[in-house]
């Protein structure tokens, strides 16, 4: 996005592993802030700090997450709950202001949410039932072809399928649901 001249916020809870990057880009182009997407506040400020360098946030992509591998029975309830705190309430509260900053800062309105979830809420695989629950908190179902047509569900409320039910087409606002299989991250 840089190379296509894009202005770009990166957002992380460690600033200082983009020193390289930043060295780069003049800092008109490029803003890293620090965010732990389980502190609200951390999430206002970056939307309020973007706004006010670049005039206007198009696109978020709301892709923090972490994943604790443990039997649902013996994971530990900190684990768990760091877990929710951080791949669901993050992701909701993310998702929250970006909403707010397409619709009541941006002129005209308008803007794209890319929300990353996950192939686990489609088969749990053992040891991966607590990851799944926070992704699927973002993701309830998907519908694929093969032979014929499948619906994956949870107990959990979609809550990108309830944003996007709910927001007025007059704000412009798109949100996608991405579901990548298993990758390398830092």
């Amino acid at each position: 996005m840089l190379r296509k001249g894009d202005n770009v916020v990166a957002t992380l809870r460690k600033p200082s592993a983009l020193d390289d990057l930043a060295t780069l880009y003049p800092k008109d182009r490029l803003l890293i802030l620090p965010l732990d997407v389980t502190v609200p506040s951390d999430i206002t400020d970056a939307f309020v700090k973007a706004r006010e360098t670049f005039g206007r946030v198009d696109v978020v992509f709301n892709n923090a997450g972490i994943c604790f591998i443990g039997e649902v029975e013996g994971m530990p309830e900190g684990d768990a709950k760091h877990l929710f705190d951080t791949n669901f309430w993050g992701a909701a509260n993310v998702t929250k202001e970006a909403v707010a900053t397409f619709r009541d800062f941006n002129e005209p309105p308008g803007g794209h949410l890319l929300q990353m979830s996950s192939r686990t809420v489609l088969q749990v695989v053992p040891g991966a039932a607590h990851y799944a629950a926070t992704k699927a908190g973002i993701y309830v179902s998907l519908t694929f072809v093969r032979d014929a047509t499948y619906t994956v569900a949870t107990a959990f409320e979609s809550l990108s399928e309830g944003y996007a039910a709910e927001l007025d087409p007059a704000w412009n606002i798109k949100i996608t649901v991405m579901q990548p299989a298993r990758f390398r991250t830092a």
